[in-house]
């Protein structure tokens, strides 16, 4: 009994060691000594991309707008101007957001980052070797007007070395000064 039982844990044993996962097909990486993932194989049939939000903007964004802004919060508010009145131009171009600031002659290429409906989140960045700005207006278009936060973060350097963070939020309010009205939009 103890030979058969002997016998049998030997060729259990031999079973194991001749198990490879390419005769289950699994898909393994010996080199990294673990089964891949789905993340891990590229398939050449699969086509990938991103869909560009751009195309979801509401053709009501695009135009200029007289945009006063309110401080809601700061970490310091002596920093900022408590109230302020801009003019933002915003445009479509070559599938890029475009915002500009006619009077200060100011332009950037803002990236969207969120389209819902009538609200966009859109972000624009700034480095010098000085300080690095993060801002993030999220605005909903109604009518012809716009309503919504412009939230900045400026990330403070010296030498090379971070120093402090600078954080203002305002509570914007946009009204079209040109560009397409609603009746345009509707009844075009």
């Amino acid at each position: 009994m103890k030979k058969v039982l002997l016998t049998l844990l030997v060729l259990f044993i031999s079973s194991i060691s001749a198990f490879s996962f390419e005769d289950v097909n699994i898909p393994y990486d010996n080199s990294k000594n673990r089964v891949l993932t789905p993340a891990d194989e590229k398939d050449p049939q699969v086509i990938t991309g991103t869909v560009s939000l751009i195309e979801n903007v509401p053709d009501g964004f695009y135009g200029t707008w007289k945009v006063v802004s309110v401080q809601t919060y700061s970490n310091n508010p002596f920093m900022f101007n408590s109230t302020s009145v801009d003019v933002w131009k915003l445009e479509k171009r070559n599938n890029n957001l475009i915002l500009t600031n006619p009077e200060s002659g100011a332009t950037a290429t803002v990236t969207l980052e969120d389209v819902q409906n009538n609200t966009i989140k859109f972000v624009r960045k700034s480095d010098t070797p000085y300080e690095k700005v993060v801002e993030t207006p999220e605005i909903t278009l109604s009518g012809e007007n716009f309503f919504g936060t412009d939230t900045i973060v400026i990330n403070k350097y010296k030498n090379n070395t971070y120093i402090g963070k600078e954080v203002v939020q305002f509570k914007v309010k946009g009204i079209k000064q040109s560009g397409a009205s609603v009746n345009d939009l509707i009844y075009k």
